[in-house]
């Protein structure tokens, strides 16, 4: 009988003779070293670098803002629904508006607001808004492109021919439309 047993060298296992494989198999070893690959820990190194990364943030505004002082304000409520409402601030801005009711559903509302922007030049708008809608006023605002067009001049012997065909028409009867038998194709 031939001898089958094989040399440690003989496995391809360097450095782990017959006693480690002894060992395992009696349970003594409880399990293999845990070998990770290179891109495991190139992947683990990143993500402890991200991280780090998002924990260094840091967690303020990168700007101050200062408290702004009020030097002025002014709030009237009055007993027919009116308003009034002011108020100045020390770093330039001032606000002042009113309004009234114009009926139970609608407000007419007119004031105007001041700024200074950063590049110094201080800003005013005035405003109103009512059955209009809301108009603002400023030299810094664009004009609005004008809605109606100028028409061209009307002959008066076509302003006397449009007369005198409406005057036709005046007397004559006018008369509806009407759909007799009409039934929906929806029912």
């Amino acid at each position: 009988m031939e001898d089958t047993a094989v040399h440690p060298s003989d496995t391809g296992i360097k450095g782990q003779g017959d006693g480690r494989r002894a060992q395992f198999a009696t349970g003594q070893i409880k399990s293999a070293p845990v070998r990770r690959s290179k891109t495991t820990d190139m992947k683990l190194l990143v993500f402890a670098a991200v991280l780090a990364v998002a924990a260094a943030a840091p967690s303020e505004l990168p700007y101050e803002r200062d408290i702004v002082e009020i030097l002025r304000q002014n709030i009237d409520h009055n007993d027919d629904q009116s308003y009034q409402h002011s108020f100045e601030s020390e770093n330039g801005i001032s606000v002042s508006e009113s309004g009234e009711p114009e009926d139970d559903d609608s407000y007419s509302v007119s004031g105007q607001f001041s700024y200074t922007a950063p590049d110094g030049v201080t800003y005013t708008v005035v405003y109103s808004a009512g059955e209009q809608g809301f108009q603002a006023q400023g030299d810094h605002l664009p004009t609005p492109v004008p809605t109606q067009y100028p028409t061209p001049e009307v002959s008066e012997e076509e302003e006397e021919e449009d007369e005198e065909e409406e005057e036709q028409e005046e007397g004559e009867p006018q008369y509806e439309r009407v759909i007799v038998g009409y039934r929906s194709r929806y029912n």
